[in-house]
């Protein structure tokens, strides 16, 4: 029982790093985005897939509509 969750120590502890790294650069850095409709027909059609860059727009202020 012990090798089984020094094991799963091991493996829980790689994904937290990863997912950690993933979840700051979609947040911050960059997030990929899919075309939805026909809205923007005339330069990108439905279903392309855009990359856009986030650092460009500064660090983003939390909006609380409650406060």
């Amino acid at each position: 029982m012990k090798k089984f969750f020094q094991a799963f120590g091991k493996f829980a502890s790689s994904w937290t790093g990863t997912i950690i790294i993933v979840l700051f650069l979609i947040f911050f850095v960059a997030q990929s985005f899919v075309i939805p409709s026909g809205s923007m027909k005339r330069t990108q059609l439905i279903g392309d897939f855009l990359f856009a860059k986030k650092f460009s727009y500064g660090i983003p202020t939390p909006h609380l509509p409650w406060l």
